[in-house]
């Protein structure tokens, strides 16, 4: 299966987005971050995620009678396999952004009360100072990534790219 039909599920993408941001996760840490997954849900699809090489298993270790899986990106299938093109696992990505949209705009909530925004920032960077730029970003939304009593689940989605000639 391409990365990008793989990617195309948003519990997936939570999944990635998740050990992404914290480079690695049990699939209890990940049943605390995703609460509204069901647990046979949420282990379907990491079983996929492994099978399809997105995600691999860093760890095993026993615990009181039970083998835990600490789960990393494997980085050598990400972003793009090579039976995928970058642009197609980008486009998935987007379209499955867009789709959330229609959704949200059939359901007739209000924008401005739910804070829906869009936002583009065009910064000039050099590696190094990129490299840190994400790492605080990577520790911002950890820091925000745990669900709250009370708070309305949230999808905040980040998309970096250079910026080709002509468009500077």
């Amino acid at each position: 299966m391409k990365i990008s039909e793989v990617m195309s599920n948003p519990v997936r993408q939570r999944i990635v987005q998740h050990i992404y941001i914290n480079k690695e996760a049990t699939p209890r840490e990940l049943l605390e971050a995703m609460p509204d997954v069901p647990t046979a849900t949420l282990y379907r699809h990491i079983n996929c995620l492994l099978d399809e090489g997105i995600l691999l298993v860093k760890e095993e270790r026993k615990i009181r009678g039970t083998t835990e899986r600490l789960l990393a990106i494997n980085e050598e299938s990400w972003p793009a396999s090579k039976d995928d093109s970058v642009a197609e696992a980008a486009y998935q990505f987007l379209m499955s952004l867009y789709f959330d949209f229609k959704g949200y705009e059939a359901s007739g909530r209000d924008l401005a009360e739910d804070r829906l925004g869009f936002r583009t920032a065009m910064m000039s960077l050099s590696d190094e100072r990129f490299d840190a730029f994400l790492g605080e970003y990577r520790e911002l939304v950890s820091r925000y990534m745990a669900q709250q009593d009370g708070g309305k689940l949230r999808s905040v989605s980040f998309v970096s790219a250079p910026v080709t000639e002509g468009k500077e």
